[in-house]
């Protein structure tokens, strides 16, 4: 990995075994289409409205995914929140962010600082759409704050160049922070 980070290496919220590989496209066999692709045939059941510990779990699920450098696997995940959360509201938009947060991961690794730009400028622009029903304080939600998200998407969306790593290397975090959830009493899905 690009990062050797002690507190990544350690921290993790599940125990589920991580893919082979890191997809990224051109670069590895598509998870679910490719014949050889790591996820192929496996079906994950959606996450109803109200499913509180089902949703958490996807979430710290896609936290470590995020963290150990599968960009575009905890995308996969937290889009499957997006769309339990029905795709608008708070909790949505929250989790949209995120998914262009390991957008700009994926991109990262293909080397496209444009798609690193894009990509980190709209997770910022979520999170500012989450912090305005807050009367202008950022909010926390799924144990996150909006106000670090941001801060750190801007760092990336104002020098994309530094977060490029195109190497063939199965794995590679790109980013230099860690995802580090404190829930508290806030349940994963309430913002």
């Amino acid at each position: 990995m690009k990062q050797t980070d002690n507190r990544r290496q350690a921290f993790r919220l599940t125990e589920h075994a991580f893919p082979p590989y890191s997809y990224v496209p051109r670069m590895h066999p598509h998870p679910f289409s490719s014949r050889l692709g790591h996820s192929r045939g496996i079906v994950h059941e959606a996450i109803g409205p109200g499913e509180e510990t089902a949703a958490r779990k996807v979430h710290d699920w896609a936290i470590d995914l995020f963290n150990h450098g599968f960009y575009w696997e905890s995308h996969e995940a937290w889009e499957s929140l997006w769309h339990s959360f029905g795709r608008n509201g708070a909790q949505a938009k929250f989790a949209k962010g995120l998914i262009k947060l390991a957008a700009a991961g994926v991109k990262a690794r293909e080397g496209r600082a444009i798609g690193v730009k894009r990509h980190a400028g709209r997770a910022i622009e979520l999170f500012d759409d989450c912090s305005a029903a807050d009367a202008g304080q950022f909010q926390w939600c799924m144990g996150l704050s909006a106000a670090w998200l941001r801060a750190h998407c801007r760092a990336i969306f104002d020098h994309p160049e530094r977060f490029l790593e195109a190497s063939d290397s199965d794995v590679i975090c790109v980013f230099p922070f860690v995802l580090l959830p404190s829930y508290g009493t806030v349940s994963a899905s309430s913002c």
